[in-house]
This record gives C-alpha cells, sequence and structure tokens, in this order.
C-alpha cells in the first residue's frame, strides 16, 4: 500500500516525531494494529504500533542515528509516499466492555493508546506513561488533554527517569498498589505498551501486587484477558 504523509512533527532536542500518514485507499484497521513500513533500501520491513486518528494513521518514531527505517520516517516531509503494510494485531484492540482500562506505556509506546483514548465511548481510562522529562511528553499533550475535557478519561499520571521524583512507570503502580489491585478484582483491563525493559518490570510489580493483595497470581488476570500486552 501507499501512504501520503500529511504532518512530521517533532519534539525539539527529543528526537521523538509524530508523523500522520493517509491511505491511497480504504483501508480497514485499528488502533493498535501494526504497519509493517518498507524504507527505500531493501531492508527488512520495520513494524510500528500505530493509532487511528479519523482514518489516518499515526505513528510515534523516535530517529536513533543507526536505525535505517526510523531515520527515514523522521526524515520524511509532507507530500512524500510511503510504502507500507497494515497488520492486524487483534490481541491488542480496546476493549469494549471493561470495568476501567489503565494504559501503561513508555516513550513512543503511546502511539495506539492516542487513537484509543479518541475512540472511548464509554470506558473509565487512566494513562500511566514515562519518560525522561515532562518536555518529551508535549508532543502527546493535545490528544490526552482533549480525552480529559470530554470526561473519557479521568487522569494521567507521568513517570519522569530525569527530574523531579525520578521514577519510572513501575514505581507509579507500586505506590498505587490498594488502587491497582481493586481494579484489577472489579474485571479492569491493564494495557502495556513500549519497551520490554518496561513491560518486565511492570508485570513484576503487578505480580506482586495480585499476590500480596489478592492471594493469585498475575496469569489468573492474563488468562483472564485483563491483561494485553505490545511491546518490542
Amino acid at each position: 500500500e501507499e501512504f501520503i504523509v500529511i504532518e512530521n512533527h517533532e519534539i525539539s532536542g527529543d528526537h521523538t516525531h509524530l508523523i500522520k500518514l493517509k491511505s491511497k485507499n480504504e483501508l480497514k484497521f485499528q488502533s493498535g494494529d501494526l504497519l509493517s513500513v518498507h524504507s527505500e533500501d531493501g531492508q527488512q520491513p520495520r513494524i510500528y504500533s500505530m493509532a487511528k486518528i479519523g482514518n489516518d494513521v499515526l505513528l510515534s518514531v523516535k530517529k536513533h542515528e543507526q536505525g535505517i527505517c526510523s531515520v527515514y520516517l523522521c526524515n520524511l516531509s509532507e507530500n512524500d509516499i510511503v510504502n507500507a503494510s497494515i497488520e492486524q494485531n487483534k490481541s491488542f484492540h480496546l476493549p469494549n466492555d471493561a470495568a476501567s482500562i489503565w494504559m501503561i506505556s513508555n516513550g513512543t509506546g503511546l502511539a495506539p493508546f492516542l487513537g484509543m483514548i479518541e475512540e472511548n465511548k464509554a470506558t473509565t481510562l487512566n494513562l500511566i506513561w514515562g519518560g525522561r522529562q515532562e518536555s518529551s511528553f508535549n508532543l502527546y499533550k493535545p490528544f490526552i488533554e482533549k480525552s480529559i475535557e470530554t470526561g473519557l478519561m479521568e487522569k494521567y499520571e507521568l513517570a519522569l527517569s530525569r527530574t523531579g521524583e525520578k521514577q519510572y512507570v513501575q514505581d507509579v503502580l507500586a505506590k498505587k498498589a490498594d488502587e491497582v489491585s481493586k481494579a484489577l478484582d472489579s474485571g479492569s483491563v491493564f494495557m502495556i505498551c513500549g519497551s520490554m525493559n518496561m513491560q518486565n518490570a511492570v508485570l513484576q510489580v503487578l505480580d506482586e501486587i495480585t499476590n500480596s493483595k489478592l492471594n493469585k497470581p498475575l496469569s489468573s488476570f492474563q488468562d483472564n484477558g485483563q491483561l494485553l500486552k505490545d511491546c518490542y
């Protein structure tokens, strides 16, 4: 498929870009699906978790100097053409009937959640996002603030590793152990998207919480469909 670049914004000094693409054809996809991007030099396609905003694809990409595809994407200009294909990712779509949804992400892992926040019509959302400093969140803030104004997101919390309390998302979860255990006990769904290191640390904390507060391993909630993961 060919996609046209509509927007490409960067956080100054952070090397993180929000890139909006429009398909030349009508495509069916959801936030949480994957975009397999073919950069120009015949490299293996690189896969990105994406948001659906209107009918457009939204990607969040961090530019790595050695990353062939991330450099390619971040250097795109408006109206450039990108060759890519959409892959369904059914295990990471917004749940329809959760008591509430906790979205846990770090860095560019927030991307699919930006679309899910927009499509959410009924469920209370809680977001915990991890980054280096608050300015790293500025690119995403308009999406989040809009959902708070409309009452669909209850709150969000930033875990900043370089400023303030210097904490990570798992530290925030550990402090909210009572709230987390009540949420899981009442059927809330926890969605995790971002780095594999973050995922492993979060799963460890959640497992400690469920074992100590609910006398159940985290795996019993995962088997129940209350834990959805898309990490890389």
